[in-house]
């Protein structure tokens, strides 16, 4: 194998998975780096409550630093660590990514969802916004 690539991805969930299967298409020599193992079903429990455990299948944010940026009420970029911003979400440290955890199963948007502030306002303490294209853009690719 060679050790040289026209493009590297990072992660192979939902967003690297795809983008390097588009640019493999397009002819481009990908690489994916992928940090964690290459899990099967039977490495996957059926037990929702034991799965829903820390380190079952992704690490503690407090062992494992992410930054999350969001604007705050000045509209400026606040950046604070996952330990210290009181966020808990799955990262899945897998071949795939967290959307092993669901089956890749995403429900179709509606027009209202790539519209929600300017249709329902801002939440208070939420980052809520619209999203830079609309039902209308996506719908072909659906």
């Amino acid at each position: 194998m060679s050790r040289d690539f026209d493009v590297c991805v990072v992660g192979s969930g939902a967003g690297g998975g795809p983008i390097a299967y588009t640019l493999a298409k397009a002819g481009f020599s990908v690489i994916v780096l992928e940090k964690g193992p290459w899990l099967k079903e039977q490495h996957f429990t059926k037990d929702e409550l034991a799965c829903c455990r820390r380190n079952v299948y992704t690490p503690r944010l407090d062992d494992e630093q992410h930054v999350i940026e969001e604007k705050d009420r000045a509209d400026e970029w606040l950046a604070t660590a996952t330990g210290q911003s009181g966020w808990n979400f799955w990262n899945g440290n897998c071949v795939g990514g967290s959307s092993n955890f669901m089956s890749g199963y995403f429900h179709r948007l509606k027009p209202v969802d790539f519209k929600l502030r300017s249709t329902f306002g801002g939440i208070e303490g939420a980052n809520v916004v619209d999203w830079p294209i609309d039902y209308a853009d996506l719908e072909p690719y659906y």
